[in-house]
């Protein structure tokens, strides 16, 4: 299994190779360019907020337990996100598929 998920994950051919280097590109761009960190950093916070509003939500409908603390869920829900970004890598939609977003990195 561990060899499958870093076959996976690596960049071993053409087009993962381009996508590493695409998500490398706009990380440094964010380090460098503060009009992307702060829109970055503000869509993070508003996409937490949203999922600490779904998690009120499911304690409210019953789904999870009434004395979970929504903001501990909330960061749950997030590590769990994350996990899957690194095992699985970004959803085609994430990556700009089937936006017309063909472009590479030079």
């Amino acid at each position: 299994m561990l060899r499958l998920t870093l076959v996976e994950t690596l960049p071993l051919h053409a087009d993962a190779r381009a996508t590493s280097r695409m998500s490398a590109a706009y990380v440094l761009e964010a380090l460098h360019d503060e009009a992307a960190h702060e829109q970055a950093r503000r869509s993070l916070t508003q996409g937490r907020a949203l999922v600490e509003q779904l998690v009120r939500q499911a304690i409210a409908d019953g789904h999870i337990d009434s004395g979970r603390d929504p903001a501990t869920e909330t960061g749950e829900q997030e590590k769990v996100l994350k996990l899957s970004w690194v095992i699985v890598g970004p959803s085609p939609r994430a990556r700009g598929a089937g936006r017309g977003d063909r472009r590479r990195p030079r």
